[in-house]
């Protein structure tokens, strides 16, 4: 819930930053009773809690909130409504690792930083407050037991810490008789320390007649690893060259608590937790099953690279999302899918809304695809956009909102302060070597100075040849960029006086006049002007010049191809085929692209692309006569948008 930057200090509706309030004696009781009753009802998941751990229990609570600084924050919160902050400041005392694991950590360990360590949100009226611990209380505290946490593997973390809530399909395990409402502590599978903090949905996460995951939120995150509560507050400490030499060490996650990261070496960057140990594999049986998986079945092991277990059921992890694959460099196509959609989402304008999804694809998602990756929909766990723009369309993170009216889906609004959307600029996305190296073809449009022209103006000929052309393929042409046409015309006026004395205007003389009003075309004498505006005579100048154009390949602004008159065209059109089928016919790639086999490539890459059938006609098609060597694109289906965005 705290995933947006400044949602832990700003309110959303006054947009102040909040103050903090010092603790009365009361409230901390409050606190500490709160705090007890909940840490004590996590222990009592496994049966009775022995007197000692009480009694160890209540005295680690007691140095927490009734000694030291204790604030309160009160926040307008978009999502939580009104919530308040609980913040516990720095200690001022020492002790050495030593004495502090020998006393049960009674000790608070953060010496230099103010950690956030409960929250308490308002559900509303006639509604008792839901109590709410943090990932920074839970990292001084013994780990609570297996059966009362939430499992997921590592990969899922990624996802929670980005700022999405947890789904069914990432759970491994719910807590031992939690219900639905609950507030649930969330560990990586061999990690015990928690990660996250967030409110139980679901009282099973598995369909229990097909034993598949359920869909939907399992987990609603409040507050997790690497959100705004962690940047603003423990995450201070990792821009710290050094720990102190008697920082506090974290007796369950292996590190000082001053090392930004809760002191778990499992925890990295404020993005992924991994695990600490690795779970264990019976000899006898060679085989490890799902419920076997669990903390209370793991050993410690020295080898790092024990760390990926489970990494293979990454891309089963998340509805709708794939995990890791090995590689991370190399997006999957659920990935290259969300960051074009990601891109076009910050490319549109709120003006241009709402728009028909088909659209919406065709004219921005498909344009942000580059060479390297590119947008396969039928490789994606989703096969189609309406199934992907459904998944994004939920709960409260959701990434935009889309509307159905008769038939038709309209991407409605955009949730702009997403956590997707931040940093993205609008530019395009993954621009890569390759895609620099790439080359492309330009239509630039030249003109020609028609000899009856020349000969009238009495031009130089070197100029309306030109023969000092930047590119040597347009040397001796006659062939002119718009600038160098229109600098022959600059030229004349200047040469025979023609400009007024203001500079705006240009006097038309007679052979300007014949030039721009030809006698055989019977101009009405009220037409004719004797003066006119410096940008509409360039208008009359281009109008009467003959049309040209160049092939350009870019980068290197190299010349491919010079001709006169307009360029031709690619035409597509759509007509119907036996009942109600649509078929989007397109021609003329050859005009543009020299390959034999353009036509072939086309269709494969389109088709893999739209998730459409296609094919190559080059016998007797059905629309007009195709040129000698030319072939025929047929697509199933109405595409003009999506092949011209293409």
């Amino acid at each position: 819930m705290f995933h947006k930057e400044g949602s832990s200090s700003v309110s959303s509706g006054k947009k102040k930053k909040a103050v903090d309030v010092a603790l009365r004696k009361s409230d901390r009781r409050r606190l500490r009773t709160a705090a007890l009753e909940y840490f004590t009802s996590l222990q009592t998941e496994e049966g009775s809690v022995a007197k000692d751990t009480t009694d160890a229990l209540e005295k680690m609570l007691d140095s927490i909130f009734l000694q030291g600084t204790l604030v309160v924050r009160k926040l307008d919160h978009p999502q939580l409504n009104r919530v308040q902050l609980f913040f516990r400041g720095p200690s001022s005392t020492s002790a050495s690792d030593d004495d502090n694991i020998s006393h049960n950590t009674i000790l608070w360990p953060y010496k230099s930083t103010t950690e956030c360590i409960w929250l308490s949100i308002d559900l509303g009226p006639g509604e008792q407050p839901l109590e709410c611990p943090t990932p920074s209380l839970f990292s001084v505290l013994p780990p609570p037991p297996s059966t009362s946490v939430v499992l997921v593997p590592p990969p899922v973390s990624k996802f929670i810490c980005r700022g999405a809530h947890l789904m069914c399909a990432g759970i491994r395990q719910l807590p031992k008789d939690a219900q639905s409402g609950s507030i649930v502590p969330i560990c990586v599978m061999g990690n015990p320390q928690p990660f996250a903090v967030g409110r139980q949905f679901v009282n099973e996460f598995e369909d229990a007649s097909t034993g598949e995951s359920k869909s939907g939120i399992g987990v609603q995150i409040y507050t997790c690893y690497g959100d705004d509560l962690y940047l603003s507050t423990t995450a201070v400490m990792t821009s710290k060259k050094s720990v102190k030499d008697d920082a506090i060490l974290n007796p369950w996650g292996g590190a000082p608590y001053e090392n930004g990261h809760y002191g778990n070496v499992g925890f990295l960057n404020g993005s992924l937790v991994q695990p600490l140990v690795t779970p264990s594999v019976d000899d006898s049986t060679g085989d490890s099953t799902d419920e076997d998986k669990t903390v209370n079945d793991v050993t410690h092991s020295d080898s790092t690279n024990d760390k990926q277990e489970g990494q293979d059921e990454a891309k089963k992890l998340m509805d709708g999302e794939e995990g890791d694959k090995g590689d991370d460099n190399i997006p999957s196509p659920d990935e290259v899918l969300h960051q074009c959609v990601c891109q076009a989402l910050v490319m549109i304008k709120d003006r241009e809304l709402p728009i028909l999804t088909s659209t919406f694809y065709a004219n921005y998602v498909l344009k942000q695809q580059t060479d390297d990756h590119k947008i396969e929909l039928k490789q994606t766990t989703y096969k189609k956009l309406g199934a992907y723009l459904s998944r994004h369309c939920q709960d409260e993170l959701e990434l935009l909102t889309i509307r159905r009216t008769n038939g038709q889906e309209f991407l409605q609004s955009i949730q702009r302060s997403h956590l997707d959307l931040r940093g993205i600029k609008k530019s395009s996305l993954g621009a890569t070597d390759a895609e620099a190296d790439a080359t492309k073809i330009s239509i630039v449009n030249l003109y020609m100075i028609p000899k009856h022209i020349s000969s009238l103006l009495r031009l130089d000929q070197d100029d309306v040849q030109a023969v000092n052309a930047k590119s040597t393929e347009r040397q001796g042409t006659g062939m002119l960029t718009s600038k160098e046409a229109r600098e022959i015309l600059e030229t004349y006026c200047h040469n025979n006086d023609l400009i007024s004395k203001h500079g705006m205007d240009i006097i038309l003389d007679g052979p300007l006049t014949d030039t721009f009003y030809p006698p055989k075309k019977n101009n009405n004498k009220d037409d004719i002007q004797s003066q006119l505006s410096r940008k509409e005579v360039q208008d009359l100048w281009i109008s009467r010049l003959e049309p040209a154009y160049a092939m350009v390949q870019m980068p290197g602004s190299q010349i491919t191809h010079l001709s006169r008159g307009q360029p031709p065209l690619i035409e597509m059109d759509v007509s119907r085929m036996g009942g109600n089928k649509l078929v989007t016919r397109l021609r003329g790639l050859e005009f543009y692209f020299k390959s034999s086999n353009i036509a072939e490539d086309f269709v494969q890459a389109a088709t893999r692309t739209l998730a459409c059938s296609g094919q190559v006609e080059t016998k007797e098609p059905l629309w007009g006569v195709l040129p000698k060597g030319h072939a025929e694109c047929v697509f199933a289906g109405h595409w003009l948008e999506e092949l011209q965005a293409i």
